[in-house]
């Protein structure tokens, strides 16, 4: 598997799929905030619906979503801002 890191505009971006972050309190992040607008409010829909919850390593897989290039969206729960640490992001990052 390849995957990059990169500093663009994550709607245009044509990526296989394209990783986004979520706060556990429902906390957009600024990237996720740009797909939120993109794709008319799409995420912050299935937050209200209780579908998305930003639980530390929560994973859910959106397909085609409206205004993003990317055919795939993986949105991973963050947790608390508080309590997270650089060894957390290696976890999330690695699965």
């Amino acid at each position: 598997m390849f995957f990059e890191i990169v500093n663009d505009s994550p709607v245009s971006l044509n990526a296989d799929c394209l990783v986004i972050g979520l706060e556990a309190d429902g906390k957009l992040t600024p990237t996720a905030t740009a797909v939120d607008q993109a794709s008319n409010g799409h995420l912050s829909q299935l937050i209200k619906m209780g579908d998305l919850t930003g639980k530390s390593g929560e994973q859910q897989m959106l397909f085609n979503l409206p205004g993003i290039a990317s055919p795939r969206v993986l949105v991973v729960g963050l947790g608390k801002s508080d309590e997270r640490k650089d060894r957390h992001f290696r976890k999330l990052i690695k699965g």
